[in-house]
């Protein structure tokens, strides 16, 4: 099968919030591009697979209440005064996880996620070369670049 993806996915666990609805799920992602991301429903979620967890709140988001084309925000903690917070819509979701697509970001919301590609990536500078003009839609908002 043919890989479509126009941006270099890397591995990597970040625990997060997946808010859509008004409601929120904790999350970990699984891999990020400069595009979007998958991600899994955090043990004790509903519909995550965790039978020793205690039931969550009926009010928190549940991964079977997404569908393909829901708004919804990636919020990626960094450090404590510092969120990453990424408009997305949902492309596919698959038992307790989910894939994403980035909606266009602020420069500088671009420039943090941009740098933890880099640091997961094997080849730093292809991020780079990624960025290049007819290498896909300008995941950035505004005319910065």
């Amino acid at each position: 099968m043919h890989d479509r993806r126009m941006r270099t996915r890397v591995e990597g666990e970040y625990p997060g919030t997946l808010t859509a609805h008004g409601r929120s799920m904790a999350v970990i992602t699984d891999d990020l591009s400069l595009r979007g991301a998958r991600c899994r429903a955090e043990p004790g979620t509903r519909d995550a697979a965790a039978p020793a967890a205690p039931e969550p709140a009926a009010h928190e988001l549940a991964p079977h209440e997404l569908a393909p084309d829901d708004a919804c925000t990636l919020t990626i903690p960094l450090a404590a005064s510092l969120r990453l917070e990424l408009e997305a819509r949902v492309v596919r979701t698959d038992g307790a996880a989910m894939a994403l697509a980035f909606e266009p970001m602020e420069p500088e919301t671009y420039a943090h996620l941009r740098n933890m590609v880099r640091l997961l990536a094997p080849d730093a500078d292809a991020i780079d070369d990624e960025q290049a003009p007819g290498h896909g839609p300008d995941p950035v908002k505004g005319p910065c670049r």
